[in-house]
């Protein structure tokens, strides 16, 4: 009797420890695949699909049409305070088009003209035809200690600095 339940003890120890590795398998494949999950950016994709209703406008190009539709863009209102994490302003779409991203050309200057950074942020925003949005990007300032000259001054010590925008390119509907 007691070689039976010691042979059952055995059968019973096997699976026990057989459906544990199976758990902890596919555990480690959930785990990984929610890792994955996770590390992708959101708006982002892992492919590029041509769309037939978007264009994409360069305006490294010489064109009419081009300069035409650059002018009917209006980025205004910038602000940023000194301890703020983020920039915004605004983009005023005066053309006959839906804007459904832009990247913007960012120069920062002090205020003695003198270049402090330079960078293209790529905005994901739908502006349609004639209507106006705030974008927002994540400050280029990571010790938090500048302001931009027409925002309000902190009350702690903090340096003013000027900027110059410029649109890059911009995706429309058509």
């Amino acid at each position: 009797m007691f070689t039976i339940i010691s042979r059952c003890q055995g059968a019973f120890r096997l699976i026990a420890v057989s459906g544990l590795l199976s758990c902890s398998i596919l555990c480690c494949d959930d785990m990984d695949a929610r890792r994955n999950r996770l590390s992708l950016k959101p708006g982002k994709s892992t492919t590029s699909v041509e769309k037939p209703w978007e264009e994409k406008i360069s305006y490294d190009t010489d064109s009419i049409a081009i300069a035409h539709l650059r002018d009917q863009i209006v980025l205004c209102g910038y602000d940023k305070n000194a301890g703020s994490t983020s920039e915004r302003w605004f983009v005023r779409n005066n053309s006959d088009r839906d804007i459904r991203s832009l990247t913007v050309e960012i120069t920062y200057y002090d205020m003695s003209g003198k270049q402090l950074h330079q960078r293209d942020a790529v905005i994901y925003v739908n502006i349609p035809a004639g209507e106006t949005r705030m974008v927002e990007v994540k400050s280029f300032d990571k010790q938090k200690n500048l302001y931009y000259y027409k925002s309000q001054p902190s009350r702690r010590a903090s340096t003013p600095y000027d900027i110059r925008m410029r649109i890059n390119s911009l995706t429309c509907y058509r």
